[in-house]
This record gives structure tokens, C-alpha cells and sequence, in this order.
């Protein structure tokens, strides 16, 4: 998976399509996925690190840091030790260069590495089951903004202790 630019990620959102989308509004308002912004495009900055949460086409809130060329960590790849050492929900899924990554905000000597929040015990918006159960299991286990913006500096925890390891 490559990280593509805002336009192209955002027109590809169809909330229309999304477990709950044919409920009446009162209804619908009140599930996670639709009681949220729909796309953020801020890029922010924590303990030195800068980074970015993206919503994917099925719903869910992926969070990506910026690791700046000379880091210990730039260019280590998901199964490098380093990297596997990092404690993020599901564990670190992408790791590439900034050049890959288009216009999410990223320099093109960066390193990025992410994680995402359509596990299996996760829940995402555009899941094609329709169940009352399952709906509610969705709003139990699914990951919004707030919890992906938070998860995401722990991220960045989590690299500022592992890389005094590696150091």
C-alpha cells in the first residue's frame, strides 16, 4: 500500500456506502464513523516528530510519522528489529520513503513509518456485513480520530524510548 496525496484519498471516501448509512439520521448520527470529521489534512508536530492520521477508503484512521533523514530509525523496514520493537495498536504495517508518499505533507528524504486500525478485531465502516450485532461490536471496536491522533503520539513514544535502546 503507497500513501497517495489528499485529493485522490479524499474523493475516494463514500460514506454512502458505510454500515449504518441507510439508517434514519437519528440513528446514524449516533454511530462513531459518522459522528466524526470526515478527512483531516493537518500535519502535527509532537515531541519533535512530526506526523499525520489519514482516513482510508473503508472508513478506517491510519497514523503515519515522519522520521527526518539521520534518524536512528530512517530506512529500517517493518521487519527490522527496531521497528518490530515499537508498541503501537496492531504494530507498525508501513514503513517507505517520503518520496513514495506524494503530498501528504511528508519531505522527500523522510522516512515514514505507520500503522492502521483495520485489524481483526477492529471494525471498519465499510464492512459489508449487516447485523445488529455487528453494529454493535463496530461501535465498541472502532477506532475514531481522537483514539488515532493519541495512538499515533504514542507511536512517537514509543520510538523516542526504543531508539535510546538502539542508541
Amino acid at each position: 500500500m503507497s500513501l497517495r496525496d489528499d485529493t485522490e484519498l479524499e474523493g475516494e471516501l463514500n460514506p454512502d456506502t458505510w454500515a449504518g448509512y441507510d439508517l434514519p439520521e437519528d440513528y446514524r448520527s449516533q454511530l462513531p464513523w459518522f459522528n466524526e470529521i470526515l478527512w483531516d489534512s493537518e500535519i502535527r508536530e509532537y515531541a519533535g516528530l512530526k506526523f499525520r492520521v489519514l482516513r482510508t477508503e473503508w472508513g478506517t484512521w491510519n497514523g503515519y510519522v515522519f522520521l527526518p533523514k539521520g534518524h536512528i530509525f530512517h530506512g529500517k523496514n517493518i521487519n527490522d528489529k527496531e521497528i518490530e520493537d515499537l508498541k503501537v495498536h496492531g504494530g507498525v504495517t508501513y514503513s517507505a520513503s517520503g518520496g513514495v508518499t506524494g503530498g501528504i505533507g511528508s519531505k522527500k528524504d523522510d522516512w515514514i513509518v505507520g500503522f492502521d486500525t483495520d485489524h481483526m478485531y477492529d471494525f471498519s465502516p465499510n464492512s459489508k456485513i449487516r447485523n445488529f450485532n455487528i453494529f454493535l461490536d463496530g461501535c465498541k471496536n472502532y477506532k475514531n480520530h481522537a483514539y488515532v491522533v493519541r495512538e499515533t503520539k504514542n507511536l512517537i513514544d514509543s520510538i523516542l524510548f526504543t531508539m535510546k535502546y538502539y542508541s
